[in-house]
């Protein structure tokens, strides 16, 4: 049985050239390959994915990727997910108001980051004009 000798590749998160180990490897090391994934999940999470704009569809073989710091990408990205406390001023509610609203299905459903619980900004901004059509649709009932 002959082995395939691995060739040289560039390493998707750093750009540097490395022999990978396996003839599919993407990422010069496991540090690359964490940092690659941890910069995927904040983009992830910072874009409330829809089909459209799905970040694990097939992208141009062409295209280049350039390396990103952490602070960069987060510097680089919206907050579009806020928190309970934020969620609150926005409502004008206690923070236990809006935990029961949520758990009543009353507000959109938040989603766990790590270890918070946070809520789409977009979701949010969706809901309230529902609820204001509703509300202006109960008025027109008189």
């Amino acid at each position: 049985m002959i082995l395939a000798q691995p060739t040289d590749a560039t390493c998707r998160h750093c750009g540097r050239a490395f022999a990978p180990l396996k003839p599919h490897g993407k990422y010069c090391g496991n540090l690359c390959r964490q940092k690659s994934y941890r910069l995927r999940q904040r983009r992830l999470l910072t874009s409330c994915v829809t089909r459209t704009n799905n970040p694990r569809r097939r992208k141009d073989p062409r295209e280049k990727l350039t390396p990103m710091t952490t602070s960069e990408a987060i510097a680089s990205t919206p907050a579009l997910f806020i928190d309970v406390v934020a969620v609150a001023a926005r409502y004008s509610l206690s923070e236990s108001g809006v935990w029961a609203f949520a758990r009543r299905g009353a507000l959109p459903k938040p989603h766990k980051i790590g270890g918070s619980t946070r809520w789409c900004v977009e979701e949010l901004d969706r809901w309230d004009l529902e609820w204001f059509r509703h509300i202006a649709q109960e008025a027109a009932r008189g």
